[in-house]
């Protein structure tokens, strides 16, 4: 819930942190269940206008509203990882790249600049069955979060408030990411990609990738309100400044 308020210093808002994790969450919940039914209407032969409809909802699209948000809450993760660097002066490095990647997989999430990534490694490995690798992106993307994960082990170690809630985040998120994605793979390269059972495994994987952003989201906010108080935003115009309280 957001509270503005007025006083001879200047103008300033108060966030609760709990009400917008909550208002994130929930969000997600409705273009979940928007999404399963419009995955009901895509699998049936329907007119091209509520093709047209449901592809606005349906995780697996592109364009539309699930990607939005998706894209919304990997730049929200970028900007906390930033505020992050700009309060933790000693590992402010390890913050500051957090940040950086997760706005390269914002903008991933909307352009799908990783599916470029496909075709040529499905060339390196070949003619045939690729099975778990049909989209072979995963494996250069398997082999940067181990790359990853070997650059930051011990800046993660040294979180001793965060570092299991950061672990399960990047935990789900991954399993959807790159689990999942490399079975619907599979699955596709056997079924098809207009099968049921296929698109349910592609909600699935959209699923876990939302979800592990928003317990992202909701670690990183909750350090900030528990063990950083309030934060002021300082508005600079024509000389002079005025405040507004970002987080309690």
């Amino acid at each position: 819930m957001a509270r503005a308020r007025a006083d001879s210093q200047g103008a300033g808002m108060t966030f609760d942190v709990k009400f917008l994790c909550r208002g994130l969450f929930a969000v997600f919940g409705i273009l979940l269940l928007a999404s399963l039914l419009a995955q009901t209407q895509l699998v049936d032969e329907n007119h091209r206008y509520i093709i047209r409809l449901a592809n606005l909802f349906y995780f697996g699209g592109e364009n539309n509203f699930p990607t939005a948000f998706s894209s919304f809450l990997l730049l929200f993760s970028a900007g906390l990882f930033l505020l992050f660097g700009r309060l933790e002066y000693r590992e402010q490095g390890y913050w500051n790249l957090l940040g950086f990647i997760f706005a390269c997989l914002a903008m991933d999430e909307a352009f799908e600049f990783h599916e470029s990534l496909t075709s040529p490694m499905q060339k390196l490995l070949g003619p045939g069955d690729l099975g778990i690798f049909h989209y072979a992106w995963v494996i250069p993307g398997a082999l940067a979060v181990l790359l990853l994960a070997s650059v930051l082990f011990r800046f993660w170690w040294r979180q001793e408030r965060l570092r299991w809630s950061l672990l399960l985040a990047a935990v789900v998120f991954l399993s959807g990411a790159l689990g999942v994605e490399a079975l619907g793979g599979r699955y596709m390269e056997q079924h098809g990609a207009m099968d049921h059972s296929y698109r349910l495994m592609t909600q699935v994987e959209e699923s876990l990738e939302m979800l592990g952003v928003l317990l992202l989201i909701r670690t990183l906010l909750s350090h900030l309100a528990k063990y950083h108080g309030t934060l002021t935003l300082q508005l600079i115009c024509s000389g002079k400044s005025e405040g507004a309280e970002l987080f309690r």
